[in-house]
């Protein structure tokens, strides 16, 4: 039998402390594999930018190690690390040309002046900037700035492209171009990509897999898939994307994991998924996603064994869908989508409905 392939990037056991007494990453373990793209994602604080930085050098872990294509790197300088790295503020050199920022690493690297022309021109090609090689990068938008910065990290075939929140300057359309822009090179690139961000909708759009950091840990580990459809905690369940978050107690216990809660705001019992071991009477927090909660007419809430009446409280309009708000209480209302089209109804605040779900669409956790 053959042996398992080693992990690209190794972190194993690594802390980070810049007081000695608390750590901003906390026994940290994680495995990256060659060719993968892998999102660090959290909240601010989280442990992700300094994960990156110790990996690029320009941060030294207080304990652990790190290794990359099978070597320990804690001591190899950043300029020896073969990294191509990608900054919000774009990092290009304001004096030189988009030809001259890319054929700076290669000049570093003293590659041959003929061979830096070539590699120069087939990368700007690459990104679709060739026409833009003699501007400054003060004459060039904010998307042109960054493709430009995307190029001189791979210009030089690094064997791996390090990214700390590469988009966070730029509007919403052209973040959304970027990301597909990011994706396409990864694949047509073939190379090992680390990306940090705090937008989730930007990880579950580019990624192999995402690692979720929380106070200095990560809190799960998986596909944009797993991560999405199956949380393993409620910090996960409620950073990834959109959860209403009701308050329940435990009304029953079932088998396959289902619980009986009943959720205190709307008066109503509701099946779900547990996570943890649970008693009735225990105080929980139900967690459904807003496109997993159904409207039904009354004739099918009355068979179904999971329904419930309620009225609208507010409604947003969101162009090709509306969003309905139950219950009177905001830290605790629960949202769904409704598609919005010429044939849809309009709906008003005070509009009686019945809500369900399937069980496994919900999840309880402690609070």
């Amino acid at each position: 039998m053959s042996n398992p392939v080693e992990p690209f990037v190794m972190f194993r056991n690594v802390d980070k402390s810049y007081d000695g007494k608390t750590n901003v990453v906390d026994g940290l373990n994680l495995d990256i594999a060659k060719g993968e793209f892998l999102t660090l994602l959290g909240p601010s604080g989280s442990g992700k930018t300094t994960t990156l930085m110790m990996l690029a050098g320009f941060e030294a872990p207080s304990a652990g190690t790190i290794q990359f294509d099978g070597k320990p790197i804690t001591d190899v300088p950043t300029y020896k690390r073969d990294f191509g790295m990608v900054f919000q503020n774009y990092a290009l050199f304001p004096h030189m040309s988009v030809e001259e920022n890319l054929a700076f690493p290669l000049r570093m690297r003293k590659v041959a002046k003929p061979d830096i022309t070539d590699k120069v021109k087939k990368t700007l090609d690459i990104v679709q900037l060739g026409h833009l090689a003699d501007r400054k990068p003060g004459q060039l938008s904010g998307g042109q700035a960054q493709r430009v910065a995307l190029a001189r990290s791979i210009v030089f075939d690094p064997k791996m492209v390090l990214m700390d929140e590469p988009l966070g300057a730029l509007d919403k359309q052209l973040r959304e171009h970027m990301q597909l822009e990011i994706k396409r090179l990864h694949h047509e690139l073939d190379i090992t990509m680390l990306y940090v961000t705090h937008d989730q909708t930007e990880a579950l759009t580019m990624s192999d897999r995402i690692a979720v950091f929380n106070d200095g840990k990560i809190q799960q580990i998986g596909t944009p898939s797993q991560m999405y459809g199956s949380p393993q905690n409620k910090f996960v369940a409620g950073f990834m994307g959109e959860n209403n978050a009701l308050n329940g107690r435990i009304s029953g216990t079932g088998e396959d994991g289902l619980v009986s809660v009943h959720l205190t705001d709307f008066d109503a019992d509701m099946q779900a998924v547990s996570k943890e071991p649970l008693q009735i009477g225990d105080t929980v927090k139900l967690m459904v996603r807003p496109e997993r909660v159904r409207l039904v007419n009354e004739a099918d809430a009355e068979i179904l064994a999971d329904a419930f009446a309620s009225n609208v409280t507010d409604t947003i309009y969101y162009g090709d869908h509306v969003r309905l708000v139950f219950g009177s209480d905001l830290n605790n209302a629960l949202t769904t989508r409704v598609p919005h089209d010429s044939q849809s109804r309009d709906w008003a605040k005070g509009d009686a409905v019945f809500l369900s779900w399937e069980p496994q669409a919900a999840i309880v956790f402690q609070p």
